[in-house]
């Protein structure tokens, strides 16, 4: 999802390192775009410092990003 945003939005990637504990899990493509979407807080991760990306994303995770995007 945040790789779609930050193209549709046109936001680009960055490349700053990830510091999620399972940053390594994330897939090589969407890396950037993960980082960009933290950078510009569209994303925050969860409280243990980890991103979880091979969990599905639930709908009030998605409001929140999508919300945060906008305010943008």
């Amino acid at each position: 999802m945040v790789t779609m945003l930050m193209n549709a939005f046109d936001f680009g990637e960055s490349n700053e390192p990830l510091t999620f504990y399972d940053g390594d899990e994330i897939h090589r493509y969407a890396k950037g775009y993960v980082a960009k979407s933290y950078e510009l807080g569209l994303v925050r991760g969860y409280p243990d410092n980890t991103f979880r990306p091979h969990n599905n994303i639930t709908l009030a995770e998605a409001a929140a990003i999508i919300f945060r995007l906008l305010r943008n």
